[in-house]
Parts: C-alpha cells; sequence; structure tokens
C-alpha cells in the first residue's frame, strides 16, 4: 500500500528502532529550492534519503532532544534551531530564544513526538539493510522534497503503531500481575513448605536500574511479596531488601500502602489485588516523570481510602 514495503523487522513486534529511506530516481539536479533556500541534494547520499527514528526508551519530545543534542550544542541558540530544522522542525527565521523555550516546554509534555527522526546516510543500500533495526523502503522518487516529506512523515505513523503495541504489552502485562495474585492466594490459606519460599533477590538500586520499572513491579517484586505472605522470615527478608531497592524513591508513603495492601490481602480482602495494580503504576508514573497519567491512577485509588 502507497509503495511502502517492510525490508527488515516485524510489523506485529515493532523493536522502537526505525530506518525509513526513499529511493531517489535518477533525474535533473536540483541543488535549490526556487528562492535558493535549501540545498535538497545535500540530504542524498548514494541515491537514498534515509531517517533513522529511535523511540525505546523514549516517552517524550524532552527525552529525544536530551539524547540528540546532549554535548552538541556549540553553536549554542543558532546550533539548536539549525538542528532541529535538519529534524524536520518547521522554526520561523525570526524566532527569538523565549519564543524557542515555550516551544519546546509545550513540545516536551507531549507523548507522541512530532518529527522524531534525524537524517542520516549509509555508503549503499545493503549497508543500510544490515541494521539492526525495523527498516522500511517508503517508495521511489524524482522530487527530493516529496521524498524528505515521505521519510520524515512515516516515523510519526511508526511510533503509532510502536506505542499501540507498547501499550498492549504493559495491559498484558498488569492482567498477567493480577492473575498471579490471584493464582498465588490458595497458597496463603497454608503455611508453605520450608523450601518453597523464595527471597526476592535485587541488585543495586533504583537509581541504577536499566529496565522497565511497572515491568519489575507487575512482575516480580509484588509477586514475591504476595508469594511470601505465607511464610514470615522470608516475606521480611524480601522486604527488606525491596525497601532497599526502593531507597532512592522520593515518595516513601507510598512503599508503606503497598505493605499495608498485602497485610489486608493476607487478610483476605481481595480488593487489594487492584490497590497493588494501582500502586505499581504510579510509582512507576512518578519514577519516570510521566505526570498526566496520574489524576487517572489517584482516582482511582482514592476508593481505597
Amino acid at each position: 500500500m502507497l509503495n511502502i514495503s517492510q525490508i527488515k523487522g516485524d510489523a506485529n513486534s515493532l523493536c522502537g528502532r526505525l530506518l525509513a529511506y526513499a529511493k531517489i530516481l535518477p533525474g535533473p539536479a536540483m541543488s535549490l529550492t526556487q528562492d535558493g533556500s535549501f540545498p535538497w541534494e545535500e540530504l542524498v547520499h548514494h541515491g537514498m534519503l534515509v531517517v533513522l527514528g529511535e523511540f525505546k526508551g523514549q516517552q517524550s519530545l524532552g527525552d529525544f532532544l536530551r539524547k540528540e543534542f546532549k554535548g552538541e550544542l556549540g553553536d549554542g541558540f543558532d546550533g539548536l534551531v539549525q538542528k532541529l530544522r535538519e529534524l524536520g522542525e518547521d522554526i520561523p527565521e525570526d524566532l527569538n530564544a523565549e519564543e524557542l523555550r515555550k516551544r519546546l516546554e509545550g513540545m516536551s509534555s507531549m507523548e507522541i513526538i512530532p518529527v522524531p527522526a534525524k537524517i542520516v546516510s549509509f555508503d549503499s543500500e545493503e549497508e543500510l539493510h544490515k541494521e539492526a533495526a525495523d527498516i522500511f523502503c517508503v517508495g521511489e522518487f524524482q522530487g527530493v522534497q516529496h521524498a524528505h516529506l515521505a521519510v520524515t512523515s512515516f516515523p510519526i505513523l511508526y511510533q503509532a503503531m510502536y506505542r499501540e503495541q507498547q501499550s498492549r504489552t504493559v495491559r498484558a502485562e498488569i492482567n498477567s500481575f493480577l492473575d498471579q495474585i490471584n493464582t498465588a492466594d490458595p497458597i496463603l490459606e497454608q503455611a508453605p513448605t520450608h523450601s518453597d519460599p523464595v527471597v526476592l533477590q535485587i541488585t543495586g538500586t533504583l537509581d541504577t536500574y536499566m529496565g522497565s520499572l511497572l515491568e519489575f513491579l507487575i512482575t516480580t517484586a509484588v509477586p514475591n511479596l504476595v508469594y511470601n505472605l505465607g511464610s514470615l522470615p522470608e516475606f521480611n527478608l524480601s522486604i527488606q531488601n525491596f525497601r532497599r531497592f526502593m531507597k532512592p524513591y522520593r515518595f516513601p508513603s507510598d512503599l508503606d500502602s503497598i505493605e499495608d495492601a498485602l497485610r489486608k490481602l493476607r487478610e483476605g480482602d481481595h480488593a487489594q489485588n487492584r490497590r497493588l495494580e494501582l500502586l505499581c503504576r504510579k510509582i512507576a508514573a512518578l519514577q519516570t516523570e510521566q505526570f498526566e497519567k496520574l489524576p487517572a491512577i489517584q482516582a482511582s485509588l482514592a476508593e481505597f481510602t
């Protein structure tokens, strides 16, 4: 459809790293636009116009900018403006520093990055195909401006599909978390044998953890604590290790709430399953600064007070 073909990767399991390219057909040289403002042919290398989009672990334009511009802005304000234009942003010529700051602040709170890709170059199509990424060819073009529009627009669609897949994964993890707790409940009716409980083992702290905090909480930490509720020594060691790991977290009252929910779950209050899920989501949202998710979570948690 639309002459777009996926060269590498699985459309049903996008990896979060995109290379999209257009092939530029031989034709009259296009050195400048009509007003002589932009050398379009400088974007084309070996007959290809290629963009790279990095979406894994990026939740906002702020994340994208911090990664792209770290240590690369020796030219100050003018350098930032130029790099944004190279990334496809429509930045007016007369925009001053304060106006740009306001624009970036507004954009940085968006979960979807407007034009989340940068132009890159490869020596050949074969070299490009060796990259570890989802690779798409968006078609063949004689007009470089048209090719530029295609390769800078496609990452927005790609990101939408990738984020949707990630959302489905998180929802599946939450459901799995609830299933694990529900299946663990019968174990709480009797004391496990001596070999059954397994103390939660965590290396490092929250400050050094590189994985998904939400995934860790709902698939490892909390299920372990639930499982060990029937064996006090293992539970106490697990909760100590959990609190040591979470020590850098700025809101220890949430950890107290998790312990309270676990105690009530042990007493037979199965509604605490939902409370535990919400607390995990709240902690992950606060730690990753996804503050837009908090109002709905807080409203649901209010039902338990």
